[in-house]
């Protein structure tokens, strides 16, 4: 009878865990700046280790993903190193939780929060 109690009592404890854990929204940046740029930048030279990563102006304002195509390695004439480049791109995708703004890496579980933007839920249509 103790053992089906303890169980019960683990059980309850669990369902309440994941029922107050926080919700992670595929979201939109609404504030594009700047500072907000600089912001994801860092985030992402952060994550990749690759210094000046390019971005556009309206990076992640229309879609929750983020394509990073990879640097392939070249000589000193250009010409690619060990054939063709055939890395995938990075995936990152920005969510919403709590009011916060956090940018994950796809297919690792890696995230970053970013302090400066304001996010709002990606409408289901407007997800890719």
């Amino acid at each position: 009878m103790k053992n089906k109690l303890i169980l019960f009592c683990t059980l309850c404890l669990l369902g309440a865990c994941q029922g107050t854990a926080m919700s992670m929204v595929p979201a939109l940046i609404i504030n594009p700046s700047p500072e907000v740029k600089a912001e994801l930048q860092q985030v992402l030279e952060q994550a990749t280790g690759t210094p000046q990563i390019p971005l556009l102006e309206t990076a992640l304002t229309t879609s929750h993903k983020l394509l990073l195509e990879r640097q392939a390695l070249r000589d000193g004439q250009g010409r690619l190193l060990n054939g063709r480049h055939r890395e995938p791109p990075l995936v990152f995708e920005l969510y919403i939780s709590a009011e916060e703004c956090w940018l994950k890496q796809a297919g690792s579980e890696r995230q970053f929060v970013l302090t400066l933007a304001k996010c709002r839920p990606a409408s289901v249509s407007g997800q890719q």
